[in-house]
């Protein structure tokens, strides 16, 4: 419905179902901007998590990509009891960039991980990110963190480190 009212963006509260999948899918396929809320145990894992949520058999490399294409971050907030702060606590632990390369295969980028240790871990952010948000008049450098080629991860090698963390 909010559709039909050509907003510039949309705010979902939550994605816990096969429709709101689907509204998603078809509102950021359209173009409309969308902020929205699910349940995963990463943020790379959010276009499997929504495919997960349709229980059908759309055919998922077709969705997977959809989504990837039209999914730019996925955002990984932990919640957990502080024990210095006494109270319960939210932060972000993962930033993930999700882009369709030029052979047309679904990928992402971890951009930001902090470990169950604490450590923390940048990647650059991807040219695909880049260009959508240049695009959008938001400007990032290239090595927006300064990694030097000796500190820098391929996203493979930067997930395995962080995956055995």
């Amino acid at each position: 419905t909010c559709m039909r009212q050509n907003p510039r963006w949309i705010l979902l509260s939550e994605v816990r179902s096969a429709e709101a999948v689907m509204a998603v899918r078809n509102s950021i396929s359209s173009g409309h901007n969308i902020i929205s809320t699910i349940h995963s145990d990463s943020a790379k894992n959010i276009p499997m998590r929504m495919y997960s949520l349709l229980e059908s058999n759309l055919d998922i490399d077709q969705f997977l990509k959809s989504i990837h294409r039209y999914v730019q971050l996925g955002i990984h907030v932990k919640g957990y009891m502080s024990k210095e702060l006494g109270r319960f606590q939210r932060e972000i632990v993962e930033v993930t960039e999700f882009y369709v390369d030029s052979e047309n295969n679904a990928g992402y980028n971890t951009i930001f991980k902090k470990g169950l240790d604490g450590k923390i871990c940048f990647n650059n952010p991807s040219n695909y990110i880049r260009n959508y948000l240049g695009a959008q008049g938001v400007e990032i450098e290239e090595n927006p963190f300064h990694i030097t080629e000796v500190e820098s991860n391929s996203a493979e090698e930067f997930v395995e480190e962080i995956e055995t963390l």
